[in-house]
């Protein structure tokens, strides 16, 4: 009993990992796209709060500032 317990303990802990890092991946994608958007008709304030959305997704993505 306790070693089926054990494995399905296991199988949650790989099935949380796998979701978080399918998350992580569409994370990245989301800042590739992003990155890849022309802002040269932007006004200051959109580039400004584009600028703030990279940042939040490189520090989530990455592991900084937390």
């Amino acid at each position: 009993m306790a070693a089926a317990t054990r494995e399905h303990a296991q199988a949650l802990v790989q099935h949380a990992t796998t979701e978080k890092e399918k998350v992580k991946v569409e994370k990245i994608k989301e800042y590739k796209e992003l990155l890849m958007i022309d802002t040269s008709s932007y006004s200051e304030e959109q580039k400004a709060s584009l600028k703030k959305m990279l940042d939040f997704l490189s520090d989530d993505i990455y592991g900084r500032g937390t």
